[in-house]
């Protein structure tokens, strides 16, 4: 399915204005108003985003009641469970509540259940087999917990409470929780709908550090400086893909910064692991390098090794567990790989039908830890939504990964006849049915999907910011770029096209890459890479048209401007 190229069109008196005010080149001026700002004030708290502008922690609602139940457990000295969730957001989320709690002074203990045996979320087992036992009269969940109605019953039967925190969508009744902290609340305000759950539990600790203030608790401990927690904030929420815009992107560069320069002593050692200079870390290199090795834990082995890297406090445990970690996400990426060669040969001898709207391919023995990663892979490949099951005793369980356009949720609940449940949101979710419906469930998707692309809400498209010549290409853009880091949802990396560009030298690199100098005519040249590109591309000597990221490449002391080719046309 052949990518649509469409072009962003800023407002021209917008451009100006904020090319004379701010004094950027026109290049920048023009990104900013792609990604919907419009006046002088809005463009200078993006470019500059500052601890300042962060929304108050009393637009979320029960957020009060969460912190006071909290000072009274640290003042009755009661036992305090931190209940999360196995992916980066929840085990960041988990790290930050304990490491504060524990800071403060509480008895806290924290639980994090097993991705394969146990599932997402707070259930009536935990309580009985976990909570009783650490003698818990307080739980808070982080990153879940909104679904968890029998557990909070569950909790309550037995005279715990139960603090909910969570960004996930919400159920229409909520649970019978003390406190459910969530933004997506139809009765909070809306400024902090796009937090992660590890931004809903560090506005937890703002909340509670104020309180804690103000009974006077800080005059026999160090009160903590919040920024320094913010390096978890920024793992969980680039990990987690939500909007970097507004509260998310000003917590997000201030983890950055803590990052630069001191940081956590389990993260600096997992950054040396990946090959990462913290001077020049950003939101890619947590997106590529460290989430996958912290996810690695919680889909082949257990979030706890993830947590032990969080909290190791010296050199030599932090290198121990970077080192365990990198071995699972070496075994993670090969186990991958296994299933994408499988996923390859049964393609080969048979192939998709051009008509199809949807790849839905399951196997044996897959490892349903990583079936989301494949799903991605493959969503890349084919841009179109993908399902990927594996099958065991009669039972196919997977994941599911989608294109913008169709909601993969909706599409799911439209085809629910055929299973035993699934869940999840837009673009990711998980599924499990009988072998036995699965053609029966691939036909029903076909035919919704038929229908939602008649209609045409679901065209792939690649957006570009701006057309460019070469000549346009400098330092001082690539300076500008910076500003406008972090990337991520909603504030995607500026993607550039080009005209008539001939590739004067080409080399082919392990993997199928292509490096290549490219050149307009009478121009600069500039090197570029290419990643996968399709065998009848990767040996043309002329584009009509390239799509392309601009990237600074620092080796071996110098640094050189590298266009990320994402799409040609021949």
């Amino acid at each position: 399915m052949k990518l649509k190229w469409e072009k962003r069109q800023p407002d021209r008196d917008t451009v100006s204005m904020l090319t004379r005010q701010l004094g950027l080149l026109p290049l920048t001026a023009k990104l900013l108003n792609n990604r919907a700002i419009y006046d002088l004030e809005e463009a200078r708290g993006f470019l500059r985003p500052s601890f300042k502008d962060l929304p108050p922690p009393s637009l979320l609602k029960d957020i009060d009641a969460a912190s006071l139940r909290i000072v009274a457990a640290l003042e009755k000295k009661e036992e305090i469970l931190v209940f999360g969730d196995y992916d980066v957001d929840g085990i960041t989320a988990t790290a930050l509540l304990y490491r504060f709690l524990h800071n403060a002074g509480a008895r806290v203990s924290y639980y994090i259940p097993n991705r394969i045996t146990e599932g997402y979320g707070l259930k009536p087992m935990h309580i009985t087999s976990c909570a009783l036992s650490r003698k818990a009269k307080l739980i808070i969940t982080v990153d879940c917990g909104s679904s968890s109605h029998e557990a909070v019953r569950e909790a309550r039967q037995h005279g715990i409470d139960v603090i909910i925190t969570d960004h996930h969508a919400l159920p229409k009744e909520l649970p019978e929780a003390l406190a459910v902290v969530n933004p997506k609340r139809r009765d909070a305000a809306g400024l902090l709908d796009s937090l992660a759950g590890v931004g809903v539990a560090f506005y937890l600790v703002i909340s509670l550090r104020m309180q804690l203030r103000q009974i006077g608790h800080w005059r026999e401990k160090e009160e903590p400086n919040l920024k320094m927690f913010c390096d978890l904030v920024a793992l969980g929420t680039v990990a987690d893909v939500v909007p970097m815009v507004t509260t998310n992107r000003i917590l997000t560069r201030a983890g950055l910064n803590v990052l630069h320069t001191s940081g956590n002593e389990g993260i600096r050692m997992l950054m040396e692991q990946c090959g990462i200079d913290k001077r020049y870390m950003d939101s890619m290199d947590i997106a590529f390098k460290l989430a996958p090795r912290l996810n690695a834990a919680g889909r082949l082995a257990h979030a706890d090794a993830a947590m032990a890297l969080l909290e190791a406090d010296n050199p030599r445990d932090a290198a121990k567990h970077a080192g365990h970690l990198h071995a699972l996400n070496r075994k993670r990426r090969e186990m991958e790989q296994e299933i994408l060669e499988e996923i390859d040969a049964h393609i080969d001898r048979n192939p998709f039908k051009t008509s199809s709207k949807i790849v839905l391919l399951y196997g044996q023995e897959w490892h349903v830890g990583i079936l989301g990663i494949v799903a991605s892979r493959l969503v890349n490949r084919f841009a179109r939504p993908v399902v990927i099951l594996t099958l065991e005793d009669n039972i196919a369980r997977g994941s599911a990964r989608s294109i913008p356009g169709i909601d993969l949720a909706r599409l799911f609940a439209a085809c629910s006849r055929h299973l035993m449940s699934h869940g999840g949101h837009a673009m990711a979710a998980g599924l499990q049915l009988h072998v036995d419906k699965i053609e029966a469930f691939r036909d029903d998707l076909e035919q919704k999907l038929e229908t939602i692309m008649a209609q045409g809400m679901a065209t792939p498209s690649l957006m570009i910011d701006t057309q460019m010549d070469f000549k346009e290409i400098s330092r001082a853009l690539i300076d500008e770029l910076e500003l406008l880091k972090p990337f991520g949802e909603k504030n995607p990396e500026p993607l550039f096209s080009a005209e008539n560009v001939r590739v004067t030298n080409s080399k082919t690199l392990s993997g199928g890459h292509r490096r290549m100098t490219l050149q307009q005519a009478h121009g600069r040249s500039f090197q570029a890479i290419h990643f996968n590109p399709e065998p009848h591309v990767a040996i043309l000597d002329f584009f009509e048209k390239i799509a392309f990221h601009l990237q600074l490449n620092r080796w071996n002391g110098q640094e050189n401007i590298q266009l990320m080719i994402e799409d040609v046309m021949g």
